[in-house]
């Protein structure tokens, strides 16, 4: 991961920060998985719709 900070006025930072694919989907799968459990969607148990489904309804990443 590469990381660079920027201080700026008023004791603000500005951060920047590339990250790999493999890296971010950890991530990138436990937040699908909290939305899933946070969302109701038509025909699916809550926590329980497809991870693709979850995506289309709340927008997803997709390469």
């Amino acid at each position: 991961m590469k990381v660079e900070i920027k201080k700026l006025k008023d004791a603000k930072a500005e951060i920047d920060f590339e990250m790999d694919w493999q890296e971010f989907e950890v991530y990138y799968q436990k937040a699908l998985d909290k939305i899933n459990q946070g969302i109701s969607l038509d025909g699916f148990r809550p926590g329980k719709a497809p991870k693709d489904v979850v995506e289309q309804k709340v927008g997803g990443y997709k390469i």
